[in-house]
């Protein structure tokens, strides 16, 4: 029996009397809740740490790879990179997570499926209260690009693909492993590709995506670790 089907089988559970109990489901929201919050703190907290101590050396790297991205800025390159960038769009995103769901809901597990929401939606709100706390502006080093509006600390597009297609690959390598690659790959490379676009269009700095992306990966692995337990080994 594969291994998603062996959990979902886990929680049901059969009294002497042939009563079935489910196990409530307010303890893993109960956890959840409690987790987020812990390490929505704890990345707040890092950043207010790291910005406060090494701020003259963050905008030193942020400029440098901004100003390197920009010597191979074109009109057809923008456009491409724009067309990437589209993926990190809600309108675009959300229903790609909601076919997701459903894919992996049929064919995976129901678990499964709640666990790409959990990433994707709590990833979500991380990014909606950071952006407002750390108020950071986006960088804007040559004027014949428009000036971006908003703040841009972290990168909600980066944020929002890496929760998407990161938490998808979760799910397919824990199915299938080494045999998933074919799609684990592809798919770890759409959230890297939209990140690099942000920088190339100049509408975030380096920094931002990779706040976002630590901030969306140790989310991932805190909600991967609560909902499915370690693999027994052979």
């Amino acid at each position: 029996m594969p291994e998603d089907a062996r959990e979902t089988a886990r929680e049901t559970q059969t009294s002497d009397v042939g009563r079935v109990e489910r196990r409530p489901a307010w303890g893993l929201t109960w956890r959840v809740l409690v987790a987020w919050a812990f390490h929505l703190g704890l990345v707040a907290l890092l950043v207010l740490v790291v910005y406060g101590t090494a701020a003259p050396l963050l905008d030193g790297f942020d400029e440098w790879l901004l100003r390197a991205a920009y010597r191979h800025y074109s009109d057809a390159n923008a456009a491409f990179a724009e067309g990437v960038s589209l993926l990190g769009q809600p309108y675009v995103a959300v229903p790609i997570m909601l076919a997701g769901l459903a894919i992996v809901f049929v064919y995976v597990s129901p678990r499964a499926a709640l666990f790409v929401f959990l990433v994707y939606f709590f990833a979500g709100a991380d990014y909606l209260i950071l952006n407002q706390l750390i108020g950071r502006p986006r960088p804007h080093l040559f004027e014949a690009l428009p000036a971006p509006t908003g703040f841009g600390t972290p990168s909600g597009h980066s944020t929002a693909t890496m929760a998407l297609f990161g938490s998808l690959a979760a799910v397919v390598w824990r199915r299938l492993e080494r045999r998933g690659l074919w799609l684990v790959i592809p798919l770890v490379l759409v959230f890297v590709a939209v990140g690099a676009t942000r920088v190339f269009l100049q509408v975030h700095r380096p920094s931002d995506v990779l706040l976002a992306w630590l901030m969306t990966g140790t989310w991932m692995w805190i909600v991967y670790a609560l909902m499915f337990r370690p693999r027994a080994k052979a």
